[in-house]
């Protein structure tokens, strides 16, 4: 198995085990504060979380991209 291989694969892990966490986590403090009656901080709350995991995969899937460029010699 090529480091490439191994590489996507634990890249296909970080990005479930960050989607999770970020996805948890922006839940959690979603119902907290519409607990607390604020919902509309809440919804923030929660958009953060979820830009903030969608940034972390875009920029673990361009190191993909641009790992196989360099193991291609198109880099």
């Amino acid at each position: 198995m090529s480091f490439l291989a191994i590489y996507r694969k634990i890249v296909r892990i970080e990005i479930g085990i960050l989607a999770g966490f970020l996805g948890l986590g922006g839940l959690v403090t979603f119902a907290i504060h519409v607990m607390q009656g604020h919902a509309m901080v809440g919804l923030h709350s929660l958009l953060h979380a979820w830009f903030s995991g969608l940034m972390a995969m875009v920029v673990l899937q361009t190191s993909v991209v641009l790992l196989r460029r360099a193991f291609e010699g198109r880099g």
